[in-house]
C-alpha cells in the first residue's frame, strides 16, 4: 500500500495490503497458522542449507548461490516478525483504523495519510528488507545464469580451480541492484509497471543464457560421443556438470513461474479490487505465496541434491561393465589434461 506522509511531501510504498485487520479469531488463528508454518520453514531451511553446504556434486560457487538464494528468506522472516506487531495494533502506526487501504494505486486520493513518529523506524527497515528479498528473489536467476555461464567459459578446470571471485562478484553485483531499486521502490520514485519491467528483462536475460549455455554443453556431450580430439574428458566432466545443473533449474524454474503467476494473480485481484468481499482471502494467498514458499522451494532443492548425489555412482557402475576399455582412455586424457 502506499501512504503519505504528514509532515512531508513524499509518499512510501509499504509492502503490505493494510496496517489495520478486524481483531478476530479468524484474524489471530491465521496468524498462529502463519507463525507455525515459518517455523517449519525455517526448519527446511537450516536442514537445506546444510544439506547443499556438505554436498560436492556441485561447484563451490552454484552452491553458495543456492544457499544464499535460500538464506534471503531470513529478510521476509524479519519483516513478518516486526509487521505482527503493527498489524495486531500491539504498536501505533500513526493511521486511522478507519482508513481505506490497498495494495497499491495509482490515485493519490486513495493514498492514507500516516503521522511518523519513533514507533514507524522498525517499520521502515522491514519494509525495506523485504523490498530488498522481492527484487534479490526476482533477479537471483539471472546471476544462477551468470554463473553457469562462468562454468561454460571456463569449461577445461572450471571444477578443478577454486574461483571463489566469481561468487563474490555476483554477491556484489546483486546488491547492487537491489538495494537501490529497495530504497527507491520504496520512497515511490519506481511505480509498479517500472518495477515490473526491471524485474523482468533479467529474467529473460537469464532465460536466453540457460537456453544458451544448455545447447552449448550439449554440443560438447554430443562431439565427445562422435570421439572429437579437441574434446578431453575434462571438458566432458564439466559439460556434464553443466547439464545436471540446468536439471536442477527446470524444477526450480517451473516453481517459480507458479509463484509468480499466482503472485500476480493476487496482485492484479486486489490493484482493480474485482472480489472486494473476499479481499481478506486474497492476502492471505498473497502472503503465503510471497513468504511461505520456502516450503516448496527447500524440499525442491533437496529432492535435486539427493538425487544428483546418488546418480554419478550409479552411472559410473553402468559405464564400468559396458566398456572398461572406454574408461581407461578417459583417464588417461583426463591425466594428460591436468598435467
Amino acid at each position: 500500500m502506499i501512504v503519505k506522509v504528514s509532515d512531508c511531501d513524499c509518499t512510501l510504498w509499504l509492502p503490505v495490503f493494510a496496517l489495520h485487520f478486524p481483531q478476530t479469531a479468524l484474524f489471530y488463528s491465521l496468524t498462529v497458522a502463519e507463525l507455525i508454518l515459518s517455523l517449519i520453514s525455517c526448519s527446511l531451511l537450516v536442514r537445506t542449507i546444510r544439506a547443499i553446504f556438505s554436498s560436492f556434486v556441485f561447484h563451490k560457487n552454484l552452491n553458495l548461490v543456492l544457499i544464499w538464494t535460500i538464506a534471503m528468506w531470513i529478510e521476509s522472516l524479519v519483516f513478518k516478525i516486526v509487521y505482527v506487531f503493527y498489524s495486531t495494533g500491539i504498536v501505533e502506526v500513526g493511521m486511522s483504523a478507519n482508513q481505506t487501504n490497498s495494495w497499491y494505486s495509482e490515485d493519490d486520493l486513495m493514498f492514507p495519510t500516516i503521522i511518523p513518529n519513533s514507533t514507524l523506524l522498525p517499520l521502515h527497515i522491514a519494509c525495506i528488507l523485504r523490498w530488498h528479498y522481492f527484487y534479490s528473489l526476482a533477479s537471483q536467476m539471472f546471476f544462477f545464469a551468470v554463473e553457469r555461464c562462468c562454468a561454460t567459459y571456463f569449461i577445461l578446470d572450471y571444477e578443478q580451480k577454486n574461483r571463489i571471485y566469481i561468487f563474490y562478484s555476483i554477491f556484489i553485483a546483486s546488491n547492487a541492484f537491489s538495494l537501490p531499486m529497495s530504497f527507491l521502490t520504496y520512497y515511490t520514485y519506481i511505480r509498479f509497471t517500472a518495477a515490473f519491467s526491471y524485474i523482468a528483462i533479467p529474467n529473460i536475460a537469464a532465460f536466453v543464457m540457460i537456453i544458451c549455455s544448455y545447447i552449448v554443453n550439449k554440443r560438447i556431450m554430443k562431439k565427445f560421443g562422435e570421439g572429437a580430439d579437441n574434446y578431453t574428458l575434462a571438458m566432458r566432466f564439466q559439460a556434464h556438470e553443466n547439464i545436471k545443473a540446468m536439471k536442477l533449474i527446470r524444477q526450480i524454474i517451473f516453481c517459480g513461474f507458479i509463484f509468480v503467476i499466482l503472485g500476480l494473480s493476487c496482485i492484479f485481484l486486489m490493484v482493480l479490487n474485482i472480489f472486494p468481499s473476499i479481499n481478506v482471502a486474497i492476502v492471505v494467498l498473497f502472503e503465503i505465496i510471497a513468504h511461505q514458499n520456502m516450503l516448496i522451494l527447500c524440499p525442491v532443492f533437496l529432492m535435486a541434491v539427493n538425487k544428483w548425489r546418488d546418480k554419478p555412482a550409479e552411472k559410473m557402475s553402468r559405464s564400468i561393465h559396458q566398456d572398461q576399455n572406454e574408461i581407461e582412455v578417459y583417464f588417461k586424457q583426463l591425466k594428460t589434461a591436468w598435467k
